[in-house]
């Protein structure tokens, strides 16, 4: 048994209210939303439900982010393979698109299955490659120009 109040209507009574990520304003000035009997009682139904979220390991989230980044990139390495001077533009509307699209699968892998994994890693990764993806082609064509070194960009070398 809980014991605390609450009220819905206006006026309400500051004392016990908290602010939780629920809240409808999610910056700026706003009143705290939900009653500490209220976060007590959904503590205690996920307790004795036996429903608690799981944080992946540190490990899964760089696996996926070393996946992830290695399909784009091999994306990105068959493009070229294609066509010469593939667009660049082409490349950022993949990326953001993939990137939403993950953000989105592990939103609905957390909703369905209480399975968080820490997406900094993976976000950085996916940001980051397409522009890792230009240092490498430049150390290809000057190691391709000095050294022979054969590459899928030596179509590029003049």
């Amino acid at each position: 048994m809980l014991l605390g109040f609450f009220v819905k209507t206006p006026p309400l009574v500051i004392d016990d209210l908290h602010f939780t990520p629920l809240n409808e304003i999610v910056s700026g000035k706003s009143f705290p939303d939900m009653y500490g009997v209220v976060i007590h009682a959904n503590i205690l139904s996920m307790i004795l439900s036996g429903k608690y979220p799981r944080l992946a390991s540190a490990g899964i989230a760089y696996l996926f982010a070393f996946l992830i980044t290695l399909l784009f990139n091999f994306y990105i390495l068959l493009r070229y393979n294609k066509k010469a001077h593939p667009s660049h533009l082409g490349f950022i509307l993949v990326q953001i698109f993939s990137i939403l699209l993950m953000l989105y699968f592990f939103l609905i892998l957390y909703k369905y299955f209480f399975f968080k994994v820490a997406l900094e890693p993976i976000m950085i990764c996916m940001v980051l490659s397409l522009e890792m993806d230009s240092l490498y082609k430049r150390l290809a064509l000057w190691l391709h120009k000095k050294y022979r070194y054969k590459t899928v960009f030596s179509k590029h070398a003049a």
